[in-house]
């Protein structure tokens, strides 16, 4: 079935019905070759014609656009024109491994492939804080003006006044985001939040791809979180005896909180612990005592001392680190950016004053290096309430917070870097209270240093190996 192509988005068109029958023919090894010769930046199967589709034939369509990613890293994939049903019948079927996107309608993919010509405004919705911000932001870099309402009676309401805006974005889902609502990153430490009643199916909230990768960035402490726990059967011990070896190959170790304590209970609590699970009443019991939290290897410490140098080719790639890290923050906080000083080779330097927080994150792939963003902590504590649409306060919040915004920074390098072809893996952020605590966790090399001026407040860029 040949593509439409218009405004860089190759679009299929199946009529009727979508199953395993004919799956197969929708989108073909020719189709694909068509769509990449014309240089799209979405190939995507329009459902406005589709009357049925089972997740049979939706896995067969996505298993051949999956071929696109593997010509072109910068091409997204997924489905458009679709009406509520056949939405929440995807989100579904796919649940947490959509790493396809979603577009209600054509018209509004194209937004995300074309530039705004008059700086329209456009109103974004979704239920998804972190889906609501990263679509924000691809719309505010293409020079759209987003409007972000974080609660849906505040999108209910803006619906009532359709003068103020050009378009809409709802019901959109961008995939490979990587942030995981059952993780959260905690200091050196991930934190896992189960729910509900636990016994075999626990291997359908985990996410092992998430697990892995924490594994890779260096993390060793893991602690599961049970307040939303009602119960478990003793067919959680085997899930649990798998994640303990994973930790120990790493010498890394897993902890509990929270379990509640019930006859029920008392077995199962004592099966943990013979496979060497700490179990701790509550998690301020942990986190709040550095001494334990070292202990249990949540202080991570970078293993290689040996000197890497800032390479030519990551000096030339120096802008898309900068523009996708300043756009977030601009488009975050609604000030603009100002340099200070010159851009140059240099030792991490942070002048003292207000208290700082930092963040690190890696990449690897056609470059290799580590970013290292220091927020004053108003600064970070304004952006993350912003992003999380509620006021946040305590300093374990706004850490908890940071480094689910700068995974959303990552993920803006990884695909500016995409744009020139370059492809990187980020690995998970890691949050640090202060200077002190990111020093101490590993040795910085010298590396490219931008201070950037936002009202006031002075953000420190890092980039280093």
């Amino acid at each position: 079935m040949k593509p439409v192509v218009r405004k860089r988005i190759a679009a299929f068109y199946p009529q009727g019905f979508i199953d395993s029958n004919n799956a197969y023919y929708i989108v073909t090894e020719e189709d694909i070759a068509y769509s990449l010769e014309r240089e799209v930046r979405m190939v995507l199967v329009s459902l406005k014609r589709v009357v049925f589709f089972n997740v049979n034939g939706l896995s067969i369509i996505l298993d051949n656009l999956k071929r696109v990613r593997e010509r072109s890293s910068i091409v997204t994939i997924g489905f458009c024109d679709y009406n509520q049903m056949q939405y929440d019948t995807i989100r579904r079927f796919f649940d947490k491994k959509i790493d396809f996107s979603l577009y209600k309608t054509f018209k509004v993919a194209s937004l995300f492939t074309t530039p705004s010509i008059g700086g329209e405004s456009i109103l974004v919705w979704n239920e998804n804080y972190e889906q609501r911000n990263l679509q924000s932001i691809e719309l505010f870099e293409r020079g759209y003006n987003p409007i972000v309402v974080h609660r849906k009676v505040d999108f209910v309401e803006k619906l009532k006044h359709e003068g103020q805006f050009d378009d809409i974005v709802e019901d959109t889902f961008i995939g490979s985001v990587g942030i995981v609502p059952f993780a959260r990153v905690n200091g050196s430490a991930i934190i896992y939040t189960l729910t509900g009643y636990l016994d075999a199916t626990i291997e359908n909230q985990f996410d092992h791809a998430y697990h892995n990768k924490a594994i890779r960035t260096g993390f060793k402490l893991f602690i599961f979180d049970m307040k939303n726990i009602v119960s478990m059967n003793i067919k959680v011990i085997d899930f649990f005896k798998r994640i303990v070896i994973d930790a120990k190959k790493n010498e890394g170790n897993i902890c509990i909180a929270n379990l509640v304590e019930s006859d029920s209970l008392r077995r199962i609590k004592n099966e943990l612990e013979k496979i060497d699970i700490k179990i701790f009443k509550t998690l301020e019991e942990i986190l709040n005592n550095k001494k334990l939290v070292a202990q249990l290897g949540g202080i991570l410490k970078d293993e290689n001392k040996a000197n890497k140098n800032v390479t030519k080719k990551l000096v030339n790639h120096l802008p898309s680190f900068i523009n996708a890290t300043v756009s977030t923050l601009e488009m975050m906080i609604g000030v603009d950016a100002v340099k200070t000083g010159s851009i140059k080779l240099q030792d991490l330097t942070v002048e003292d004053g207000d208290k700082k927080l930092a963040s690190s994150i890696g990449f690897h792939g056609d470059l290799e290096g580590i970013i290292i963003l220091v927020f004053p902590f108003q600064l970070a504590k304004k952006s993350c309430s912003i992003m999380l649409g509620e006021e946040i306060n305590t300093l374990s919040e706004v850490l908890d917070s940071l480094a689910e915004f700068v995974n959303v920074i990552g993920g803006r390098v990884k695909t500016h870097l995409a744009e020139s072809e370059v492809s990187i893996s980020i690995t998970l952020p890691r949050t640090y209270s202060s200077m002190s605590d990111l020093f101490e966790a590993f040795s910085v090399n010298r590396g490219i240093q931008v201070n950037l001026d936002f009202n006031g407040d002075i953000f420190t860029f890092f980039l280093t190996r």
